[in-house]
Protein backbone atom coordinates (compact mmCIF):
# COMPACT_ATOMS: atom_id res chain seq x y z
CA UNK A 1 0.00 0.00 0.00
CA UNK A 2 2.81 2.20 0.41
CA UNK A 3 3.90 2.80 -2.68
CA UNK A 4 0.43 2.69 -4.14
CA UNK A 5 -1.23 5.81 -3.02
CA UNK A 6 0.80 9.47 -2.97
CA UNK A 7 2.66 10.64 -0.11
CA UNK A 8 0.46 13.57 0.36
CA UNK A 9 -2.73 10.80 0.70
CA UNK A 10 -0.88 8.91 2.95
CA UNK A 11 -0.24 11.76 5.39
CA UNK A 12 -3.26 12.79 4.99
CA UNK A 13 -4.81 9.11 6.62
CA UNK A 14 -2.14 8.89 9.21
CA UNK A 15 -3.18 12.21 10.20
CA UNK A 16 -6.11 10.85 11.76
CA UNK A 17 -4.90 7.27 13.32
CA UNK A 18 -4.87 6.85 17.25
CA UNK A 19 -0.97 7.64 18.30
CA UNK A 20 -1.17 3.57 19.01
CA UNK A 21 -1.61 2.56 15.31
CA UNK A 22 0.89 5.53 14.33
CA UNK A 23 3.71 3.36 16.71
CA UNK A 24 2.82 0.33 15.48
CA UNK A 25 3.43 1.15 11.98
CA UNK A 26 7.04 1.88 12.14
CA UNK A 27 7.46 -1.92 13.49
CA UNK A 28 5.19 -3.42 10.11
CA UNK A 29 8.42 -3.16 7.44
CA UNK A 30 11.53 -1.19 6.64
CA UNK A 31 9.57 0.89 4.02
CA UNK A 32 6.59 2.13 6.75
CA UNK A 33 9.79 2.82 9.45
CA UNK A 34 11.47 4.79 6.87
CA UNK A 35 8.60 6.93 5.33
CA UNK A 36 7.06 7.53 9.23
CA UNK A 37 10.66 8.86 9.81
CA UNK A 38 10.60 11.05 7.16
CA UNK A 39 7.33 12.56 7.61
CA UNK A 40 7.44 12.57 11.64
CA UNK A 41 7.31 16.03 11.99
CA UNK A 42 4.65 16.59 9.35
CA UNK A 43 2.33 13.82 10.68
CA UNK A 44 2.21 14.85 14.00
CA UNK A 45 1.69 18.62 13.02
CA UNK A 46 -1.09 17.71 11.56
CA UNK A 47 -2.59 15.85 14.62
CA UNK A 48 -1.63 18.63 16.75
CA UNK A 49 -3.64 20.84 14.41
CA UNK A 50 -6.55 18.52 14.06
CA UNK A 51 -6.74 18.32 18.14
CA UNK A 52 -5.94 22.12 19.27
CA UNK A 53 -2.14 21.40 20.21
CA UNK A 54 -0.69 23.82 18.85
CA UNK A 55 0.79 26.67 20.46
CA UNK A 56 -1.53 29.24 21.66
CA UNK A 57 -4.06 28.01 18.87
CA UNK A 58 -1.51 29.17 16.29
CA UNK A 59 -2.14 26.13 13.55
CA UNK A 60 1.07 27.73 11.49
CA UNK A 61 3.66 28.40 14.08
CA UNK A 62 7.13 26.72 14.08
CA UNK A 63 7.60 23.16 15.44
CA UNK A 64 7.91 23.75 19.46
CA UNK A 65 12.26 22.65 20.27
CA UNK A 66 11.37 19.27 21.53
CA UNK A 67 9.25 18.59 18.41
CA UNK A 68 5.88 17.72 17.06
CA UNK A 69 5.85 14.38 18.25
CA UNK A 70 6.61 15.41 21.89
CA UNK A 71 4.80 17.72 21.75
CA UNK A 72 1.58 15.46 21.29
CA UNK A 73 2.64 13.29 23.71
Amino acid sequence: MISVLPAEILLDILQWLPFTTLASLSTLSKSWAAFMGANESSIYHGISKRYGYTPKGDSDAGAPPEGWKAWCG
